[in-house]
């Protein structure tokens, strides 16, 4: 199956559209479809203030790193990523 947006495709889908009976299905494998590709990258709201808590309290314990005089931003960069 091509996945362009081809004329053939558009046709197709034209016809299920006209159908109400296969646009429910439709309506419903996309739904799915977009609850697998969900990014689990995002934070909830909840998650990402208990991060900014859990964060502000290690800042305040002195838990922090700092840039050394030396170093260039990409080197402290690369140094945090290094860390573990």
């Amino acid at each position: 199956m091509v996945t362009a947006l081809n004329p053939e495709f558009l046709r197709e889908l034209s016809y299920v559209a006209e159908d109400e009976s296969m646009m429910k299905q439709l309506s419903r494998y996309v739904h799915r479809l977009f609850e697998k590709k969900q990014d689990d990258t995002l934070f909830t709201e909840e998650e990402f203030r208990r991060k900014l808590e859990r964060s502000s309290a290690q800042a305040a314990e002195g838990k922090t790193i700092r840039m050394r005089e030396d170093e260039t931003g990409e080197q402290f960069i690369n140094r945090l990523l290094c860390m573990q």
